[in-house]
């Protein structure tokens, strides 16, 4: 049994040696790694706005079309609201 664990704790360690580390591959953008398909730029700015500046006691009145048009943020309050009362 001993045998069998030494083994197998000697060939995990040569199988991690041997794994050759991941470079980073170099962006155009080093600052912001993902790539925004043309067109979607605005869209992308919203949720991240959205995700980044409000919370889950803010509900966000926007156009559904061009979501560029915020109409309202309307705080909810610290207390809990029940999915029918937001």
């Amino acid at each position: 049994m001993f045998r069998l664990l030494r083994a197998l704790v000697l060939f995990s360690f040569v199988a991690f040696l041997s794994v050759k580390p991941v470079q980073a591959q170099s962006t155009p953008n080093s600052e912001n790694p993902f790539s925004v398909p043309p067109g979607l730029e605005s869209k992308v700015e919203f949720w991240t706005k959205v995700y980044s500046e409000y919370t889950t006691r803010h509900a966000i009145v926007h156009d559904a079309s061009n979501v560029e048009i915020v109409y309202e943020v309307v705080y909810l309050g610290e207390k809990p609201l029940s999915r029918r009362s937001r």
